[in-house]
Parts: C-alpha cells; sequence; structure tokens
C-alpha cells in the first residue's frame, strides 16, 4: 500500500506500447515508471499490448505462410 508522500501511475496499454516501440515520449513515460512507487494496471494488459502489438509481428500477405 502506498503511503502518504508516495506516488502512484496507473499504467496504460498504450503507454507501455511507445515505451516498447521506443517513440519519442518513450522515455519520460519509463523514467515515471521507474519513479512511482506503486504502478497499477488493467487486469488485461498484457492482453492489451499483446493485441496491439501483433499486427508488427504478424506474416504479411504474399510472404509464403498461411
Amino acid at each position: 500500500m502506498a503511503t502518504a508522500g508516495s506516488s502512484q501511475l496507473v499504467l496504460d496499454a498504450s503507454a507501455v506500447v511507445r515505451i516498447i516501440e521506443g517513440s519519442p515520449e518513450a522515455l519520460v513515460m519509463h523514467e515515471a515508471v521507474v519513479a512511482a512507487d506503486l504502478v497499477l494496471a488493467p487486469e488485461l494488459m498484457l492482453t492489451e499490448v499483446a493485441n496491439a502489438l501483433w499486427p508488427a509481428t504478424a506474416p504479411q500477405q504474399g510472404s509464403g505462410f498461411s
């Protein structure tokens, strides 16, 4: 449990995706996560992040995969 004066952060899947992808604002987001005393995330965070990243890893049409 967070104490008085501690920092709490609610992490959104879109922020995690930006951090993973290394977007321009990723450094600020990463620093906020590291500095927080308590980081909360939705129960479906891993599913949401995987779903957002899936198009970047899915085989492209015509690549020989079916």
